[in-house]
């Protein structure tokens, strides 16, 4: 395998972090839909009415605290902290953790209180949760949506999921989540207030953007939280939907778990233009991707990358990825982690392959490209003068390789790493913002156009070709 020298080193010196835990380990060996490395129905959900046997003394659940703060002491990338006032927050969660009086509770304030490192990727995971990451398991209905014109529009339904088995279509306009209008009143508060629950402390960690990118994110975490079940447990909800022909319709779907596919496609636009799409970066896709970039190749004139909704994966993936776009070796990037203590940088080298793709490319991105896909698009974008066309990205890159394992089988994941871009620039919680943007009408989103990737077409068809890069 292409990297396996620098690989080795990476993995070595975050295992040499590693050699004195202060909880126990296990790797983060995801394995999409495998469902049968544990019985998830099997792992309890935190309960609301008591503790669980790991978790029943005031004294373990103390310990348990004690130990998550002197992991993050030990294993966060930055040993300063930046800004985040760590003493504070350990404070105030042992304050907080006297009066839990359930497992829910004692979640809740070890959830609120990691989260307040206001990395992307330091946080708490239930038992549950931790699995179906794992298996890469989501229980969900099954809809993508976005806040067009002042409206809540579905602009993808997941195949299989209830959303799609009820009828529910790609370009329906929302009136309504169980009751509850979605209406210029409701917008118009959750654009002011920070009202995901997963926020800690409201807190809106994208106070550099423009208000109006920062409005319609909230929006989108206000109904994203109106469908999400706090709990893990399945839960129906009453969607009061439009059709595009204006008929109401209205259907009740059963939040389900079930794997979400890792999706990788290629396909020739009528124009020429090849289109690349991929949901997560997961090794089992490496051999299909190695063979729809050199199609494209042969067959287009210029590429589009889709990394829309893609929230990264394996690093190798983004590494064995942009080789086929380079033509000369190069740092694809920088890696920090803290070596006995100290930080120590690497360069991720790139190498190209023999017969790398040379065309114009644009990268599709929007609020959740996040971490390997986010690496990605910056990457092309300062090496191959790539397009990005779409939203600002997440803003999510940093490292985890392994998670670390409560009690009572929890997990406890920690930003070991942190990258910067092959310019030097440091990604996480700086979004890319795209050189192209496109918004669709709201007649546009119902009748199913995406506007994105019609811009980045036409923005690639204004690109001259290379005379270099014949089949």
């Amino acid at each position: 395998m292409r990297h396996a020298a620098a690989c080795t080193v990476i993995a070595s010196v975050l295992a040499l972090v590693a050699a004195c835990a202060p909880l126990p380990m296990r790797p983060i060996a995801f394995a999409s839909g495998d469902a049968s490395i544990t019985d998830r129905h099997a792992l309890p959900r935190p309960s609301t009415t008591g503790f669980a046997p790991a978790n029943a003394t005031a004294e373990r659940r103390a310990a348990t605290l004690d130990r998550i703060w002197q992991t993050i002491d030990d294993y966060y990338f930055d040993p300063t902290f930046e800004r985040i006032d760590v003493e504070a927050l350990k404070a105030r969660s042992a304050t907080e953790l006297a009066a839990v009086r359930n497992d829910a509770e004692f979640y809740r304030v070890l959830k609120r209180n990691v989260a307040a490192m206001h990395d992307s990727h330091t946080q708490v995971l239930t038992p549950r949760q931790a699995e179906d990451d794992r298996t890469q398991q989501a229980t969900q209905i099954g809809i993508v949506f976005d806040i067009v014109d002042g409206r809540v529009v579905i602009i993808d339904v997941v195949p299989d999921f209830p959303a799609d088995e009820q009828g529910v279509r790609r370009g329906m306009v929302v009136d309504a989540i169980d009751g509850k209008p979605l209406d210029e009143a409701f917008l118009a508060k959750a654009g002011t207030v920070a009202s995901d629950a997963l926020d800690d402390d409201g807190a809106d960690a994208r106070s550099a953007e423009p208000e109006s990118i920062r409005r319609r994110d909230r929006q989108r975490r206000a109904v994203r939280a109106m469908l999400r079940n706090e709990d893990e447990a399945p839960r129906a909800h009453r969607l009061t939907l439009r059709r595009a022909d204006d008929t109401p319709m209205e259907v009740e779907v059963l939040a389900r778990t079930g794997a979400v596919p890792t999706v990788e496609s290629f396909e020739l636009l009528p124009s020429g233009i090849g289109l690349l799409r991929l949901s997560r970066f997961d090794h089992a896709i490496l051999p299909r991707l190695d063979r729809d970039i050199e199609r494209a190749r042969v067959e287009s004139r210029a590429l589009i990358i889709d990394l829309r909704d893609n929230p990264g994966g394996e690093v190798n993936v983004f590494r064995q990825l942009v080789d086929h776009f380079i033509d000369r070796p190069v740092a694809l990037g920088h890696l920090t982690a803290r070596f006995w203590g100290r930080p120590v940088t690497l360069t991720l080298d790139g190498v190209p392959i023999a017969k790398p793709y040379l065309k114009p490319i644009a990268v599709l991105i929007d609020r959740y490209t996040g971490s390997a896909a986010e690496l990605t698009a910056h990457a092309l974008v300062e090496l191959r003068d790539a397009i990005a066309v779409g939203d600002p990205t997440c803003g999510c890159v940093v490292g985890i390789q392994r998670e670390f394992v409560l009690p009572d089988g929890g997990a406890l994941r920690v930003a070991e790493a942190s990258f910067r871009s092959p310019h030097d620039r440091r990604m996480e919680s700086d979004p890319l913002v795209p050189a192209v943007t496109a918004e669709p009408t709201l007649a546009e989103a119902r009748a199913g156009e995406d506007v994105v990737l019609e811009a980045a077409e036409r923005a690639l068809l204004k690109v001259p070709l290379p005379t270099a890069n014949a089949p």
